[in-house]
């Protein structure tokens, strides 16, 4: 079976020249117009930037902040990464459900260039009649397409890096990496995804001597191999409580029991009508009062277990 990285019958060739064109149409990528970083002035006791903008996180939202400013003409900036090249973001790691939760038709990072959706992508290292067919995006598959605009844009990623500080260097900003290299940068953007909110929740009831081996929590890596044939305790019933019992199942854990505070499982997924493009066009305009009423009623409305899911687990019953 064929990579989706690899051109057969040239389709990949055909759309790259064709995103290409597009762009041209709209004159874009914009002709850079910073300073040039080493050139611009700098008193004697201060370094010269070595990038306009570094963004920390190549995932998602790092790429598409990256093809944001690119577009905008932007060019010497930079990703930085603690991943290794090809896994970062969650789609590789610990997303353990199959599928995006997402429709497959979502415009998603294409900065609303046909030819670089995702749809455009996948018809041409598959094929039309693969698209029709497929129901949602496989998490790989997903993570392939990211990638590619990675490559598509010549985008700079520092893979493997962790960022331990930022501080200020006149009107710079000094970033501290964790082999002891530092960067200056006019701007830096956070797009550390979920990573970046404070980390794994522990209740304060579990005690930490039982990591790692006997306790993990979802985000971390877990060899579900090591489980097979004991029995698996989840604690809580979200969407990712049931990915991990689905892929504890699927790998002859005994058996998974997954403990609940509430009396039954959320039934409806309130938060689905933020997709309304009325609401999406409207959020900037709304009052903060607002916008934080609508986030609080969301947050206390957990969304149900997909569908999917809880089919996974049902096929082990």
């Amino acid at each position: 079976m064929t990579g989706l990285h690899d051109d057969i019958g040239g389709g990949l060739r055909a759309l790259e020249a064709k995103a290409q064109r597009e762009l041209s149409y709209l004159q874009l990528p914009a002709k850079p117009w910073s300073p040039r970083c080493k050139q611009a002035g700098r008193r004697a006791d201060r370094a010269a930037p070595d990038h306009d903008v570094v963004i920390i996180g190549a995932g998602m939202f790092g790429t598409a902040a990256a093809i944001a400013l690119r577009l905008k003409g932007i060019d010497n900036l930079l990703l930085i990464d603690a991943a290794e090249a090809g896994r970062e973001g969650p789609w590789r790691s610990y997303a353990r459900m199959l599928t995006l939760r997402s429709p497959k038709d979502l415009p998603g990072p294409s900065m609303n260039i046909p030819s670089l959706t995702f749809r455009a992508w996948y018809e041409a290292v598959r094929g039309e009649a693969a698209w029709q067919a497929l129901y949602k995006i496989p998490n790989g598959i997903w993570q392939d397409y990211l990638s590619w605009l990675v490559r598509f844009f010549a985008l700079s990623v520092r893979s493997e890096t962790t960022v331990t500080s930022l501080t200020l260097d006149g009107e710079a900003v000094r970033l501290t990496l964790q082999d002891g290299g530092t960067l200056i940068a006019r701007r830096v953007v956070l797009a550390t995804g979920r990573d970046g909110t404070g980390g794994p929740a522990i209740p304060a009831f579990v005690d930490p001597a039982l990591w790692p081996g006997l306790a993990a929590h979802s985000s971390e890596a877990i060899d579900f191999e090591r489980l097979r044939d004991r029995h698996v305790a989840i604690i809580g019933a979200g969407a990712s409580a049931w990915d991990n019992a689905a892929t504890a199942l699927e790998a002859g854990v005994s058996s998974v029991t997954i403990y609940a505070r509430r009396l039954s499982l959320p039934q409806f997924n309130k938060a689905r009508a933020s997709t309304n493009p009325g609401y999406l066009i409207g959020w900037a305009a709304l009052p903060p009062e607002l916008k934080w009423q609508l986030l609080a009623y969301f947050d206390a409305s957990p969304a149900p277990p997909p569908h999917e899911t809880v089919h996974r687990v049902l096929a082990h019953g």
